[in-house]
């Protein structure tokens, strides 16, 4: 017969999960991650909501979700207005959206200064902006899939989307990380440094990524050779 868990032991476990990463200095909550307080963040977030809008109302609330479940300073969205980004240039065409890249003038808010206690933005962040055709009346069904997408990409190994935006004819884009290399260009020019380990790594991180998208009911429709790939990890691109 088994035997029921210990209480004090779950009670431990879980103190020390709230204490991992200390406590907010302002309301004295546990951080839910690397100097990331969801409560200040959280009313941080809502302060800001009046001041932007994608035109779109369902969109709207998307980025908002996705700002008041996060955990950590990677997994939510935001409205980044098409102004902000410079240099942008045509790199291809697939079925269903155009894709360019562009560098985003204030970039992600990811970096912690100790000397101020808050976070800052990167500065100039080159991006990859996938434009949705004909989305200027984009479907609820589709909302409802970029929001499984979120879900799929928080803490993951899927490639990185920083928020959406919209062109001036009106259609709307997607913001990601932009990699330098795909998975045939990172083999060709790695493949005689590779060992067995390595080959195994790349291929647990594509499987992980399949598991997350699976998870939240959707599937890759175009698995192929171009799955994005950085230095030390695999990404999909969804």
């Amino acid at each position: 017969m088994l035997s029921s868990p210990d209480p004090s032991i779950i009670y431990a476990k879980s103190i020390i999960r709230l204490d991992q990463y200390g406590k907010c200095d302002e309301c004295e909550n546990p951080l839910s991650d690397f100097h990331w307080c969801r409560t200040c963040q959280n009313q941080a977030f809502k302060r800001e909501f009046g001041r932007w809008t994608s035109g779109n109302i369902s969109i709207d609330r998307i980025i908002q979700q996705t700002q008041l479940e996060v955990n950590k300073n990677e997994d939510y969205l935001e409205w980044i207005p098409f102004e902000d980004f410079e240099a942008v240039k045509y790199l291809s065409q697939g079925a269903f959206s155009t894709i360019y890249s562009g560098f985003w003038i204030d970039g992600p808010r990811r970096t912690w200064i100790e000397e101020n206690d808050d976070w800052f933005r990167d500065g100039p962040t080159r991006c990859v902006l996938k434009r949705i055709e004909n989305s200027q009346q984009i479907s609820q069904y589709y909302l409802d899939n970029v929001m499984k997408h979120n879900k799929c990409l928080r803490g993951g190994p899927l490639a990185d989307y920083f928020g959406v935006s919209r062109d001036p004819t009106g259609c709307y884009m997607f913001v990601m990380k932009f990699y330098e290399r795909n998975l045939y260009q990172y083999l060709d020019e790695t493949m005689a440094d590779l060992c067995w380990r390595d080959i195994i790594e790349i291929l647990l991180g594509i499987v992980d990524g399949l598991e997350q998208i699976h998870e939240n009911e959707l599937y890759h429709g175009n698995l192929h050779g171009d799955i994005i790939a950085s230095e030390v990890a695999i990404y999909l691109e969804l």
